[in-house]
């Protein structure tokens, strides 16, 4: 079951990172427009859930898949996970409180 739950989160996080690349590259080259904003917006809320998804999964170490690992591995993870976790949401974040000129 968790193997499962790893490889669905996994393959999930990887397509919303690329969906939100793209719909990056399409808000620099109209930035004011709404429909783009949201959709990024959309793409960004989305991987925030599974960079932390993917956090937990990295430090809690899944029974018969993987040995224990040590303290020391597991901070590593977690941090990277928690700074991608952050990153993720302040841009959120940067977009909500963005105004746009004539926009919603």
């Amino acid at each position: 079951m968790a193997l499962t739950a790893l490889l669905t989160i996994w393959g999930a996080a990887i397509i919303a990172s690329n969906a939100t690349y793209g719909s990056l590259a399409r808000v620099s080259s109209e930035p004011l427009a709404a429909a783009p904003r949201r959709k990024l917006m959309d793409w960004l809320n989305l991987s925030a859930a599974l960079s932390l998804g993917m956090a937990v999964l990295n430090v809690v170490p899944i029974p018969g898949f993987s040995g224990d690992p040590d303290l020391s591995t597991q901070l590593v993870y977690g941090l990277g996970g928690l700074l991608d976790v952050t990153a993720t949401l302040l841009a959120l974040r940067a977009l909500q409180v963005q105004p746009v000129p004539g926009g919603e």
